[in-house]
């Protein structure tokens, strides 16, 4: 759990999401604490404005690399798998 005595990191966000041992999601998204989502959101929107067009397009480039392990699609194989191969 998170303590209120320091400031939260990577793994208080990512310790539950699937895929951990080998997805950076810090290379795919941005994290906000509930406690700064609620207590300061404006300084989050503030960050989140000075994001440049080269950071969110690799971000978009980073999660477009990754969709496959999210997306169930039919004829799936392990050559061009789908979430369910990543499963396996």
């Amino acid at each position: 759990a998170n303590s209120p005595q320091r400031p939260p990191v990577e793994q208080d966000f990512v310790r539950d999401l699937p895929h951990v041992r080998w997805l950076d999601y810090c290379e795919i998204a941005y994290f906000v604490s509930h406690h700064a989502a609620r207590t300061n959101m404006s300084r989050v929107v503030e960050i989140l404005a000075d994001v440049t067009a080269e950071q969110a397009e690799a971000k978009f480039r980073a999660l477009r690399a990754v969709r496959p392990a999210f997306v169930y699609r039919r004829n799936s194989s392990f050559e061009r798998p789908s979430a369910a191969e990543f499963l396996l």
